[in-house]
């Protein structure tokens, strides 16, 4: 029900250049480069934890808690947006 993605490979980008949907389940992304996302709608939480940078291109909506994880930080580009049901927790 929900979405996982990893990425294994040293220093490779992760794009999801579409809609990450998930209507029943988290939204977990682990990666070893930087995570460009354009939209995410996920009805629980969003979780994110790389050594690179995390990218927003687009509104995203979460219905729970979105935990970011980003050796690089995090930057919300252009019409990119967060909007989340409960907290939003960057470490």
């Amino acid at each position: 029900k929900g979405i996982f993605l990893e990425s294994l490979e040293n220093n490779a980008p992760v794009h999801a250049k579409g809609l990450l949907q998930s209507t029943g389940g988290d939204v977990t992304i682990f990666a070893q480069g930087d995570v460009y996302l354009n939209r995410i709608s996920t009805a629980r939480n969003l979780h994110i934890k790389t050594t690179g940078k995390v990218f927003f291109c687009n509104k995203s909506i979460v219905g729970g808690t979105v935990h970011i994880n980003a050796e690089g930080g995090v930057e919300i580009r252009g019409k990119g947006d967060i909007l989340a049901h409960g907290p939003i927790r960057f470490a």
